[in-house]
């Protein structure tokens, strides 16, 4: 793998807000299916009960989701080269039934290695998110089925109409 040193950087600060990003993603897609559900299970309650217990008192009921997160990110880069020499020489002389020879050689070998650790610690947290704070921060207190429905489409990160023709498509 090859990466530039800005790079590695970069993505020690980039991937833990991305991964806060895919967390509150999944908070609010786990809070819409809460919803949802619980709209679908109290639409089922015969009209008596739903007189006497109104909607909003389950709403308190819904997960409250906290987070705190503590990424530890490190990487080690290692540049390492190795030169080699070598050379030899070698010569003989002969004269009749006496020969003579000898040679002369080395070699070298150098190896450097050059390392650079690069590490960061972050820490995440926020503050707890309940369905009834979150949706009210929106002006949204879902009491009917069209309040529901807005309410849903919104935590889903779209529009009460668009939740409407998903589930016609459905």
């Amino acid at each position: 793998m090859t990466t530039t040193l800005t790079d590695l950087v970069s993505e020690f600060y980039e991937a833990p807000l991305n991964a806060v990003q895919k967390a509150e993603a999944h908070y609010r897609e786990t809070l819409a299916n809460w919803l949802d559900k619980k709209w679908t299970w109290y639409k089922a309650l015969d009209e008596a009960s739903r007189q006497t217990i109104p909607f909003s008192q389950f709403l308190n009921e819904a997960p409250a989701i906290q987070m705190n997160a503590v990424f530890d990110l490190s990487a080690t880069l290692r540049i390492a080269s190795v030169s080699s020499k070598s050379a030899s020489l070698s010569g003989g002389l002969a004269l009749g039934p006496i020969q003579t020879s000898g040679g002369f050689g080395f070699s070298s070998q150098r190896s450097e290695e050059s390392v650079l650790k690069a590490a960061s610690s972050i820490t995440i947290s926020n503050t707890a998110t309940d369905l009834v704070r979150l949706l009210g921060k929106y002006g949204i207190d879902p009491t009917d089925e069209s309040s529901v429905k807005t309410a849903v489409a919104l935590l889903r990160g779209g529009t009460a109409a668009e939740s409407d023709q998903n589930a016609e498509e459905s």
